[in-house]
């Protein structure tokens, strides 16, 4: 008999948008119809739209944040369960869930803390950790590119939510962040190490275009699939996507650089201290908070981060100075200043870092 207990403990929560609610009607069809039993509670992020299905406890969360990170940030607030799985709206089910290793991975993730997701991509990784240390995954080095990504996981809620602090678009938070998994040398990531290890199926197959792409239906995909499951759509609202011409973007923010730049201050800041010793506070830290943390840890530096007057740009400060001066030189207006030496044996404190994090 399959364990169901994990029921209570995820909450399922699907990724939208109000452009998108023509993709509900055939999404929630089929993950009724394969994803058996569900979750205790499915929420739905989208902005203002509402949504039912008959027979699923469906919930909307609204969100008219300006950008896709604060309304994940707002979705992840309503979550009130240890645990996340993401599905984006055009991952469409294909065959049965397998619920028993649904299972399996909140049983690992309750018996690790550090364990951030459980994830279906294959990614690429410069090296193979803990390879089937649980059967069908493999651990992703500390910093890896795409470590962090919108494949369908189950995640720690907590540190989702936390690595989602930054303002960003969903294409830089998969480009760009994750450095950030480099501050966190304990967290622990871990995909699946070959397709038919996933316990879902939506169609994502050696990163060829499935559901979706840049807003238009990808044909080869979804006309079979639909057919088969007797599901009707009208086509002809947002057409098909010509795969050989597609744009390279859709993704020209004006302002990615001061994004990319912020997420880069941050992680370095985080980084530094780490290496030094140092507590990293972020901005915003209340002063009650402040004499806290510094009656606990008086014997260590702290650093906070701070906002600059005008330009907009992070300083590092030591509230306690150090007996002598940091490893790195000077961390100033965001940017990392030190010698040629200085700046060798900083890329060896992180070089270290990464190996220790490795060998765990």
């Amino acid at each position: 008999m399959t364990d169901t207990s994990w029921q209570n403990r995820v909450t399922l929560l699907v990724n939208s948008c109000d452009a998108y609610a023509d993709l509900w009607q055939p999404f929630f069809t089929l993950l009724k119809r394969y994803f058996v039993p569900l979750p205790a509670e499915i929420l739905l992020n989208t902005e203002t739209k509402d949504f039912a299905f008959d027979g699923l406890n469906l919930r909307c969360v609204h969100s008219t944040a300006p950008t896709y990170g604060e309304r994940m940030t707002d979705a992840l607030r309503e979550v009130k369960t240890e645990y996340t799985l993401l599905l984006l709206d055009d991952f469409f089910l294909r065959r049965p869930v397998d619920i028993a290793r649904l299972a399996d991975i909140v049983r690992w993730m309750d018996a690790d803390r550090d364990i951030v997701y459980f994830n279906s991509d294959v990614t690429a990784a410069v090296c193979d950790l803990e390879v089937d240390r649980y059967p069908g995954y493999r651990r992703l080095p500390a910093g890896n590119r795409y470590t962090l990504n919108l494949q369908a996981a189950v995640w720690r809620t907590a540190k989702f939510a936390a690595y989602w602090q930054h303002k960003v678009s969903p294409w830089d938070w998969e480009e760009r962040c994750n450095v950030l998994t480099a501050a966190h040398p304990r967290d622990k990531f871990y995909c699946v190490t070959r397709e038919d290890a996933r316990f879902l199926d939506y169609g994502y197959h050696g990163g060829q275009w499935m559901g979706i792409c840049h807003g238009q239906w990808v044909e080869s995909d979804v006309v079979p699939l639909f057919e088969k499951e007797g599901i009707e759509v009208d086509f002809s609202k947002r057409g098909f996507i010509d795969l050989e011409n597609r744009p390279a973007s859709l993704n020209k923010s004006a302002d990615r650089a001061e994004r990319y730049a912020r997420v880069r201050r941050r992680t370095c800041c985080r980084i530094l201290c780490s290496a030094a010793g140092a507590i990293c506070i972020p901005s915003g830290t209340t002063a009650p908070s402040m004499r806290i943390i510094s009656t606990i840890c008086s014997a260590r530096p702290i650093c906070r981060i701070r906002p600059a007057k005008k330009s907009g740009s992070g300083r590092c400060r030591d509230k306690k100075p150090m007996k002598s001066p940091p490893p790195w030189g000077r961390v100033a207006a965001g940017r990392v200043r030190g010698s040629f030496a200085e700046m060798t044996r900083l890329w060896v404190v992180m070089a270290r870092s990464a190996l220790i994090s490795h060998l765990r």
